[in-house]
């Protein structure tokens, strides 16, 4: 992480006042009890002290709060009032993203409040957040894939289908896998390092999957189906802002400040069960593909094509109309008088 600012100055705390194992005062504290600018070095929230504990429960709280009502959410209105989360493996997978992340949260909230950060549920801590991300990346895979979710690789596990998704999530278990084990095999040298490293590729990942669908969307490649919610353009927005959120994320991150950075990682569950909620199982439309078919057929080119289709469109409205344009109207009074003359010529009658 990056020291984006330097707040030394604005929080200076007496360490030795808050260590819970030395203080038996329970009414000794000193203001402010919380800032949000101090930051979780070592060298400015020592390990143990009653000044960390409190940031780190705060921060992990409002984790914790964003990933409640992430579930709430998609129970009661996903569930309960649309209907859609019965047959909806992707919303399912952003539930227990969220509902597993609540655990790993509390056991976070525990350590801190008993002034056990590298104890047993430390351990807890990493293997369900990493078993909640797994989900979490299982869910944005279907976003960065979008249209390409659903094709064939060619490849079958017990008579089953493997797609691309289930090539991505096997990936990131093995990913998940491989961190657990570094973690443990190094945790009195790295304890959270690790871990902490498979979120930011994570979210990096999130980041990377609303670009690749805002691009698809503005490039016409897939478009939104008649009956969704909402139209092209809206999508385009949603996803703008998307990004716009997992920016702000990034950049609280980089502050080292536990207040910004925990809830702020929260928010990036919201964020995804959003995303998740509009573009997860639709069936997207291939415009760009459909009219480059049909028009491959038929020899031309996009341009030509549209061209000639609105060629023919202005002919059937000019033809149906029942007012003619200067040219054609003078074409037909020429005709007039070069009959009207024609006629004269013969006595009267027509040549016929």
């Amino acid at each position: 992480m990056f020291d984006m600012f330097d707040t030394s100055g604005l929080c200076n705390h007496n360490f030795t006042d808050y260590n819970v194992k030395e203080s038996t005062d329970f009414h000794a504290t000193a203001y402010p009890i919380i800032c949000l600018f101090t930051k979780w070095y070592n060298d400015t929230t020592p390990l143990g002290t009653m000044v960390r504990n409190r940031h780190f429960v705060v921060a992990h709280s409002g984790f914790f709060m964003f990933n409640l009502i992430n579930v709430c959410c998609i129970l009661m209105f996903y569930g309960y009032v649309l209907s859609l989360l019965r047959k909806n493996v992707v919303m399912w997978s952003a539930l227990l993203a969220c509902a597993v992340q609540m655990c790993s949260c509390l056991c976070s909230i525990h350590r801190y409040n008993t002034n056990d950060e590298m104890g047993a549920w430390a351990h807890t801590s990493v293997w369900t957040g990493l078993i909640a991300y797994s989900f979490f990346n299982y869910a944005i895979l279907h976003i960065a894939l979008n249209r390409h979710r659903n094709k064939s690789i060619g490849l079958s596990l017990f008579g089953n289908s493997i797609g691309p998704t289930d090539v991505g999530l096997m990936v990131w278990v093995c990913i998940a896998g491989a961190c657990w084990c570094h973690s443990e095999k190094h945790w009195e040298v790295k304890n959270f390092s690790t871990f902490r490293l498979y979120i930011t590729l994570s979210t990096g990942f999130q980041l990377l999957a609303y670009l690749l669908l805002f691009w698809e969307l503005r490039s016409g490649r897939i478009g939104m189906p008649e009956n969704h919610c909402i139209s092209n353009e809206k999508a385009k927005r949603v996803v703008n802002v998307a990004i716009g959120l997992i920016v702000v994320s990034f950049l609280c991150a980089m502050s080292a400040c536990p207040i910004f950075q925990y809830p702020a990682t929260g928010m990036t569950f919201s964020v995804m069960v959003i995303v998740v909620a509009l573009f997860g199982e639709i069936v997207y439309i291939p415009v760009a593909e459909a009219v480059a078919e049909d028009n491959n057929s038929e020899g031309h080119t996009p341009v030509v094509a549209i061209a000639a289709i609105a060629t023919e469109e202005a002919e059937m409205e000019s033809n149906n109309s029942d007012e003619h344009t200067p040219v054609v109207a003078t074409a037909i009074e020429e005709d007039t008088h070069l009959l009207e003359g024609s006629t004269k010529s013969y006595g009267g009658t027509s040549p016929v």
